[in-house]
């Protein structure tokens, strides 16, 4: 049909809808042949639009490929390329641009088939100027709303991937900036980190950040399962593969397909297990115990240890290939002796959330409470100052946190003990180490036991894991 033909000029001649107050500039191409091209042109400028007009699919093609244009306007019936083909070509090449076909009531079929080619919507000729700028209208609004709907999903993906690693020290700026380029590709990531440190929070960040955030984030450590189970756990098994093998399971990779999979403590696989991860992570496919078949899976891989690995592997403990294919991004999350001054905000970060899960009112620390968190050592990192802030919110008798509520059983406070100030409890010790300050130590982790002033002390009770630490702040791994 010859669009030409097809529009009433009566139409479009009398005054059509002003530009409404507020519209928003769209650049918008139209394609078709004239008298058809001025007319839609024509309204589209009054309306505010900036409208530029050609009467090919090439040459529309070609304006497409030199300028941006938020939005095409194209006849289906052109001479040459037709308007469906147009589309295709547009939305492989600009594929954020909005396509519009026109078309005739006898030509619905070809507005269907613009669809599949990414077409948002149609108008049939003949048509009002009323009707031509609802349609406009409407497709730019949708592309709005869908790009509010981006940035908020943005922001929300942001708060609970990166917003949950606290701190503002260097260190722990930089493991953010790593974790947010880790998440804009599918490579593996090694994660090195002592324990505690918040090494799974790291990796659900990038998991959260990244395309793969719809799918499944699946976590196992490799020290938790036994040797004997961890094949069939990662690879799954087949029906009949061993006694007890009743049915076919799929295995945690499989868990995991279009996601990530993140294996902690990897310094603790079995060299003989190595090889066959080597194959996930190069033919993306994994072999059930008990099957002959692969099956293909497309999972990414995290890994996180607090071990040496280069060390495991000039020790012939860790094989070199693996080591190499899954250090293809290391992050490295620094311990919390090495960025003291995020401690306050993660200490009062885990009041507040023990305070609301306890259903107490507390105000905060007071100064010489605060000191003592800053100062202390911290074998167990952000995983133990969780546990002993939540066992302060749980004992503290009045609204402050004072220094005395956050010594453990057992502890002594070593102002009142007359002991060296530079010298700080560790956890689960009942005796200091020294810290730099300290000439005679010339490592931050140098030991000096100081001798016991009573053998009748009483030991430091070792505190359970608090699992209402999981989800705040930086989540131990």
């Amino acid at each position: 049909m010859s669009s030409s033909a097809a529009v009433p000029d009566s139409s479009f001649d009398r005054e059509g809808p002003t530009r409404a107050e507020g519209a928003q500039r769209a650049r918008i191409l139209v394609v078709d042949e004239p008298p058809a091209r001025r007319l839609f042109a024509r309204v589209l400028q009054r309306a505010g639009y900036d409208v530029e007009a050609v009467e090919s699919a090439e040459a529309g093609l070609a304006r497409i490929e030199d300028e941006h244009f938020d939005l095409l306007l194209s006849d289906v019936r052109l001479g040459g390329m037709n308007g469906i083909e147009l589309c295709r070509q547009v939305r492989l090449r600009k594929p954020g641009t909005l396509l519009i076909l026109i078309t005739a009531f006898a030509a619905l079929d070809d507005a269907v088939a613009g669809m599949h080619e990414g077409v948002r919507d149609y108008v049939t000729k003949p048509c009002s100027p009323d009707r031509l700028l609802h349609v406009v209208r409407r497709a730019l609004h949708e592309r709005e709303l869908d790009r509010e709907n981006q940035l908020l999903k943005k922001a929300l993906a942001e708060r609970e991937g990166l917003g949950r690693i606290l701190g503002e020290s260097a260190a722990i700026r930089a493991v953010r900036e790593q974790a947010a380029r880790s998440a804009r590709s599918s490579a593996p990531v090694l994660i090195h980190g002592e324990s505690g440190v918040g090494k799974e929070l790291v990796a659900r960040a990038i998991h959260v950040l990244s395309d793969r955030a719809p799918a499944a984030f699946v976590a196992v450590n490799a020290s938790a399962v036994p040797h004997s189970l961890f094949e069939r756990e990662l690879f799954g098994h087949v029906k009949g593969a061993f006694t007890g093998a009743h049915e076919d399971a799929p295995g945690l990779f499989v868990a995991a397909d279009g996601g990530t999979l993140f294996l902690d403590e990897i310094g603790e696989l079995r060299l003989e297990l190595q090889p066959k991860l080597l194959r996930v992570l190069e033919e993306g496919e994994v072999v059930p115990v008990g099957g002959v078949k692969p099956r293909r899976v497309d999972a990414r891989l995290i890994a996180a240890t607090n071990r040496d690995l280069g060390a495991d592997v000039r020790a012939d403990r860790f094989r070199p290939d693996l080591y190499y294919r899954l250090d293809v991004v290391s992050i490295r999350v620094p311990p919390l002796a090495e960025r003291r001054e995020d401690i306050p905000l993660l200490a009062a970060h885990f009041l507040r959330d023990s305070a609301a899960r306890l259903n107490r009112e507390l105000a905060g620390f007071s100064p010489d409470g605060l000191d003592y968190l800053t100062a202390r050592a911290w074998p167990g990192n952000v995983r133990e100052l969780a546990n002993v802030v939540e066992r302060a919110a749980l004992f503290a008798p009045g609204e402050i946190v004072r220094r005395a509520d956050l010594l453990g059983p057992g502890q002594r406070d070593v102002r009142a003990a007359g002991v060296d100030p530079s010298m700080s409890y560790p956890f689960g010790e009942s005796s200091p180490r020294r810290g730099r300050s300290d000439p005679r130590c010339a490592s931050p982790r140098c030991v000096s036991r100081q001798p016991q002033p009573g053998r009748g002390d009483p030991q430091d009770q070792p505190l359970d894991a608090v699992a209402a630490a999981q989800g705040a702040g930086l989540r131990p791994s």
